[in-house]
This record gives structure tokens, C-alpha cells and sequence, in this order.
């Protein structure tokens, strides 16, 4: 990154010009205003050194706001090359500490659901393996003409079912009504 791309830079240039300006403005007035020489000098004594300090003031003011932006900007970078431990450390009240928190924010959410898309993968990965050797063995049946065996596990070779969903008791069918009964309705 270019040296004048940062904020703090930037932002002191644009103060140094503005006061720039100003001073110059105020020598344009002073000179239409019929100022002496010496007070003409006594004010441009007083200019330049406001205007100097300004910039410092403003110099002082950028960097803690540079340097969290740049948090911010590294801690995006390392998430954007896959770490989602990174976080940005800015602890501010104002607009710049906002947007730091809602960063963090969104890296623990990302952080959330790579672990539970983890978790599904793993789940997914262990059910295909339990299917792929059941269509196995389910395949090696129908190769030697018998039909695969659905038991509670006592015979070899049948496929092993819960105790529990081994037998399914049916309720009984409800009654048909009789077509010729007259209906509730005739009755009436």
C-alpha cells in the first residue's frame, strides 16, 4: 500500500490544505483592509503557527483512527485467507468500534457454521459408509438368488433390525359401512 492511501496521511493533507487556504484568504484580506506592514506581520506570526499546530492536532486525532481502521483491514485479510480465529481488538465508542464489533460478529457466526457444516459432513460420511455396506451386502444376496432376510439378527447373513421395529402391529382397518343402511342424514 502506497504511503498517501492511508487515512491518517490523508486526512492531514486535506487539514494542511483547507488551513493553507485559509491563511491565504486571510493575507488577500489583510492586504484589501489597508493593514500596516508590521501588523501584517504580527498577523501572519500568529497564522502560521495555528495553523501548524492545527496540523499536529489533526496528525494526533488520525492515528488512533488509522490505526484501528488498519485493525480492522488485517483482521479482514486473515479471514478472507481462511482464519477464523481472527478477530480485530477495537474497542471504541464511536462509528469505527461499531463496525469492529459487528465484524467479530459475523467471524463468530462463520466460525458457527463451519463447525456444524463439519459436523454434518462427518455424520453424511459415516451414514453413506453404513449404506454402501448394506447395498453390498444386500447386492451379494441377489447374486445367489436369495431373498435378503429381514430378522432380528438370528439367522447368518440377514440384516440386523432393531428389536424394536422387527414386528409392526397394524390397527385394524375401520369398518366399511353397509351401502344399503340408510344414512343419519335420511333418518332426519
Amino acid at each position: 500500500m502506497r504511503p498517501f492511501d492511508r487515512i491518517g496521511v490523508r486526512f492531514v493533507v486535506a487539514m494542511l490544505a483547507v488551513l493553507g487556504v485559509a491563511v491565504v484568504m486571510i493575507a488577500i484580506a489583510a492586504q484589501s483592509m489597508f493593514i500596516n506592514d508590521q501588523d501584517q506581520r504580527l498577523l501572519m506570526w500568529v497564522l502560521v503557527p495555528a495553523v501548524l499546530g492545527a496540523a499536529l492536532v489533526a496528525m494526533l486525532m488520525a492515528r488512533p483512527v488509522a490505526r484501528d481502521a488498519s485493525k480492522i483491514c488485517d483482521a479482514a485479510m486473515r479471514v478472507a485467507d481462511g482464519d477464523l480465529g481472527a478477530r480485530t481488538g477495537v474497542i471504541r465508542s464511536d462509528e469505527l468500534g461499531e463496525a469492529a464489533a459487528m465484524f467479530d460478529k459475523m467471524v463468530d457466526r462463520l466460525d458457527a457454521i463451519e463447525q456444524q457444516l463439519a459436523r454434518l459432513t462427518a455424520a453424511t460420511e459415516v451414514n453413506e459408509n453404513a449404506l454402501m455396506a448394506l447395498e453390498e451386502r444386500v447386492s451379494a444376496m441377489e447374486i445367489g438368488g436369495t431373498t435378503p432376510p429381514v430378522a432380528t439378527g438370528s439367522p447368518t447373513g440377514a440384516i440386523p433390525v432393531p428389536e424394536e421395529t422387527a414386528t409392526v402391529d397394524l390397527p385394524e382397518p375401520p369398518p366399511q359401512p353397509d351401502q344399503n343402511a340408510p344414512s343419519p342424514e335420511r333418518l332426519a
